[in-house]
C-alpha cells in the first residue's frame, strides 16, 4: 500500500482514510496545516492508483486488514488520531473491531453504517447500482453529474468525483458497493479508545440518522457534531486549514472545538 507522509519531524501520528469516490489527493491541502502539528499518514487504498488500474479494491474489511498490515510494517502499532469519511470511516471502525493496531481518537466523518438486510436483496440492490455506475462511466459528464445532484458540490468537486469513478474497474466498484455497508462493526468501543467523533454537514444530517443512531448504541458516549451549514466533505474540501483546527483540537485537546 502506498503512503504519503507528512511532518515527519512530529511524534503523535495520524492517518486519514479517503471515501469511495475520492483519492488521497482529497487531503492535499489540509496536510500542510496539519502536518506543523503531527506525523500524517495518507493512505493510497488499492484499485485508487491510477498508475496500477489493475488492482482492485478488495471491499472495506479486507482494506481495513491492508492498511494495518502496512501501518504495522512501518513500527506503526499505535495511532493518535484516525480520520476516516465515509468510507473510509468504514474502514477506521473495522480497524477499532480488529485492535490490531491501538487507536487513542477516532474521527468519523459521514459514516456509513451496515444495514440489516438479508442477502438477497443486498445482493439485489448492488447489482442496481452497479448497472447505474456502469451506464454513467459512458455517458457525458453534465448527466453524470446528476450522481451528486443532491449534494452542494461546485462543478469542480463533482468531476473530481466523477473522475475518480471512472478510474475504477468494475470489480472495485461492485466491492465498494456490496461492502461499504456490509462490515463487521465493533460491538462496544475498545478501553484504549478515548474519544470518538462522528461529525457531519448540517445539510447531511437527515441522510446520516440511522448511521448516528446505530453508532450511538454502540458507543453511548460518542461526541456528534453538526457542521453548519455544509454538505459531506465540505469543511475539508473547501475550508482545509480550519478542517485541520478541528482535526487537531479532537485529538489533541478535550474541550469544545473552536469556532
Amino acid at each position: 500500500m502506498i503512503f504519503h507522509e507528512y511532518g515527519k519531524e512530529n511524534q503523535a501520528v495520524v492517518c486519514l482514510v479517503h471515501a469511495e469516490f475520492f483519492r488521497w489527493d482529497l487531503f492535499r491541502q489540509t496536510v500542510k496545516s496539519l502536518a506543523d502539528h503531527f506525523h500524517v499518514f495518507v493512505p493510497e487504498l488499492p484499485g485508487y492508483d491510477p498508475k496500477q488500474p489493475d488492482t482492485v479494491f478488495p471491499g472495506v474489511e479486507e482494506a481495513a486488514n491492508q492498511l494495518e498490515e502496512a501501518l504495522l510494517d512501518r513500527g506503526l502499532n499505535c495511532l493518535d488520531g484516525l480520520y476516516g469519511f465515509s468510507m473510509g470511516a468504514g474502514i477506521a471502525l473495522c480497524m477499532l473491531r480488529h485492535s490490531r493496531v491501538r487507536v487513542r481518537r477516532v474521527i468519523l466523518e459521514s459514516g456509513l453504517m451496515p444495514e440489516d438486510h438479508t442477502p438477497w436483496p443486498a445482493k439485489m440492490k448492488t447489482w442496481g447500482c452497479l448497472c447505474m455506475l456502469r451506464m454513467a462511466r459512458r455517458m457525458k459528464d453534465r448527466v453524470c453529474r446528476q450522481l451528486w445532484m443532491n449534494t452542494s458540490y461546485t462543478e469542480a468537486e463533482m468531476n473530481a468525483c466523477l473522475q475518480v469513478m471512472r478510474s475504477l474497474n468494475i470489480q472495485s466498484l461492485r466491492n465498494i458497493l456490496y461492502t461499504q455497508r456490509k462490515y463487521p462493526v465493533p460491538q462496544s468501543c475498545p478501553e484504549y479508545v478515548d474519544r470518538v467523533v462522528y461529525w457531519s454537514g448540517s445539510r447531511d444530517l437527515n441522510a446520516r440518522k440511522n448511521d448516528m443512531k446505530i453508532l450511538s448504541e454502540r458507543f453511548p458516549w460518542i461526541c456528534v457534531l453538526q457542521l453548519y451549514p455544509l454538505d459531506r466533505g465540505e469543511l475539508l474540501m473547501r475550508q482545509p486549514k480550519k478542517f485541520a483546527e478541528y482535526l487537531t483540537a479532537v485529538i489533541q485537546r478535550d474541550d469544545m472545538l473552536p469556532e
